[in-house]
């Protein structure tokens, strides 16, 4: 329409006149002040308030301004640092701390054994673990056998970085003969990822937990402030 041509082309005038337009563009603009006569006025004043803004002098303040400029923002004093960072890092980091160990003791992200029991007289596994090429082996958990499972798992989370592990499980049968399982290994690395991802979650919902709990301290003294 006719209209949305004289208006795409008034919008287009001040880079006209800077002579800052594409050449289909210019020719676009052109072709419009050729058959509108008040896009014409609209461009010659265009073209006069742009020479007026070049030959503007341009002002500096005096040396005396300047100074006393330099002296007032000297003056002023430096905001002090908020006294309310401090304890709410240390509530972040408490909150990231509560949540880690909550993830951990609930997701246990380590290195997970599986076995079956094949036997109905084996009263408690005992699971043991030493470092690769190790013959001194520790006991790290006892898992008590129950009637009726045959399926036991245990899951290893005190892991050293770098570590590569040897694990054994040896079964207890109520007249204290026992047998061992085959030695299986295992690296600490396995864990890692799933350790990485629960700590950056924590960290989150640690600081999520103290601006929501700050956000909520702040709604209530301002209730309190609105009632009295």
């Amino acid at each position: 329409m006719k209209w949305m041509k004289i208006s795409k082309a008034r919008r287009l005038l001040p880079w006209y006149a800077g002579g800052q337009l594409s050449p289909d563009e210019r020719q676009f603009v052109e072709t419009c002040l050729a058959e509108n006569p008040t896009l014409q006025d609209e461009l010659a004043f265009v073209q006069q308030l742009r020479v007026a803004m070049v030959e503007q002098p341009m002002a500096s303040p005096s040396a005396a301004l300047q100074m006393r400029l330099h002296q007032t923002i000297a003056a002023q004093p430096r905001p002090a640092p908020s006294q309310a960072f401090y304890p709410r890092l240390l509530a972040s980091f408490l909150l990231a701390v509560a949540t880690l160990i909550f993830l951990w003791v609930t997701i246990k992200p380590g290195i997970m054994l599986a076995w079956q029991a094949n036997s109905e007289d084996l009263v408690v596994y005992r699971v043991y673990r030493a470092p690769l090429n190790s013959s001194e082996y520790t006991l790290i958990e006892e898992v008590q056998a129950r009637p009726g499972v045959t399926q036991y798992r245990y899951t290893d989370v005190f892991l050293l970085p770098g570590q590569i592990y040897s694990y054994m499980v040896e079964g207890v049968k109520q007249n204290g003969h026992n047998f061992l399982s085959d030695t299986i290994t295992a690296p600490s690395s396995q864990a890692l990822p799933l350790q990485l991802s629960l700590l950056f979650l924590s960290i989150a919902m640690g600081y999520w937990l103290s601006a929501l709990s700050q956000n909520w301290r702040r709604r209530q003294a301002a209730l309190t402030t609105h009632q009295t």
